[in-house]
């Protein structure tokens, strides 16, 4: 995967929520974001990239970089917002 960090830090490891902006049927009854996003499912970075070399951490907003995620077979689409955390024992 690719993005650009927005806030925070990207790190090796880190858990992810991902979010994805879907129509928003009459009715439902799913919890969205203030933005109007949907929590569709969960994963952990594997591997962080700046260009071609792996990283530990990267922490500047506005920086692309690149990912590899562990994802159960989670599909990914273009626009997905990946919210990094540290899941605390």
């Amino acid at each position: 995967l690719g993005g650009e960090i927005l806030a925070g830090k990207v790190r090796k490891l880190n858990q992810v929520r991902i979010y994805r902006k879907t129509p928003i049927e009459e009715g439902e009854d799913i919890e969205r974001t203030e933005a109007g996003e949907e929590l569709i499912g969960f994963a952990k970075i594997d591997t962080v990239q700046r260009g071609s070399e792996a990283v530990n951490e990267l922490t500047e907003v506005g920086l692309e970089c690149g990912m590899k995620v562990e994802h159960n077979n989670q599909v990914f689409e273009e626009g997905d917002r990946l919210e990094l955390f540290v899941k605390k024992s």
